[in-house]
């Protein structure tokens, strides 16, 4: 959380210095749309949410706000309902929202943008927001290697994609590099936003025996941890 408050305050100072003079009591107002995961995913969305209320409670100049996305066609309307009200800037969480963005942002060359956990945009008016998640996945993957005693750990991807695959890597080395022979099972769920169908992999964990497992995913993952 910490770190998204700090950016945020990084990307409105930036954005303030090249933007046109305005009243002094307006606020700068913000706004977060989500991807599918919901605002309560205990993962980007949250923690993207979480760190704009700490700035807007420690600033009272900031006013924020969040648009959830239920479905993928959420994504351009939510974009365009921050626009339509005059918000500075808009936040976008997940690479999964990059096109929308890069056609909002080539749209609207004077509104500000940033999107988390995609670095494809390359655009004046949006800032790509990149974290090393394959060091976090790393040290879970160092736990589960640490403590598994039958040497068979397991673990659910959500969606297969370079940021997630990253955090697969992370996973596997971790695992490794405190269990050497550790055998790893892997398993795609193809979704972020289904904890039902995260569930339905916990039997197949279970017929192979893994000694731990992790869901690696958005929104998905209270239906692996163990």
């Amino acid at each position: 959380m910490k770190k998204i408050l700090a950016m945020a305050l990084v990307l409105c100072m930036m954005f303030a210095m090249c933007a046109t003079a305005s009243a002094a009591d307006a606020k700068i107002k913000i706004g977060m749309v989500t991807d599918v995961g919901g605002v309560n995913d205990k993962s980007f969305n949250q923690t993207s949410w979480e760190g704009l209320q700490a700035l807007a409670a420690e600033d009272p100049s900031f006013e924020v706000n969040y648009l959830e996305s239920k479905t993928d066609a959420d994504y351009q309307t939510n974009i365009n309902t921050f626009i339509d009200e005059g918000y500075d800037l808009i936040i976008c969480v997940g690479y999964m929202l990059a096109d929308a963005t890069r056609e909002a942002a080539e749209d609207n060359p004077d509104q500000k943008f940033a999107i988390i956990d995609d670095s494809s945009i390359d655009l004046p008016n949006v800032a790509c927001l990149m974290f090393a998640q394959e060091q976090a996945s790393y040290l879970v993957g160092l736990v589960a290697g640490s403590v598994t005693q039958s040497k068979n750990v397991g673990y659910v991807q959500g969606m297969v994609s370079d940021s997630m695959n990253l955090f697969g890597i992370g996973f596997i080395t971790g695992v490794l590099e405190a269990c050497p022979d550790a055998t790893i099972q892997q398993y795609n769920a193809n979704s972020f936003g289904d904890s039902a169908g995260g569930r339905r992999h916990l039997p197949r964990c279970r017929r192979h025996r893994h000694g731990r497992y992790r869901g690696l995913q958005r929104g998905r993952h209270l239906g692996h941890r163990r």
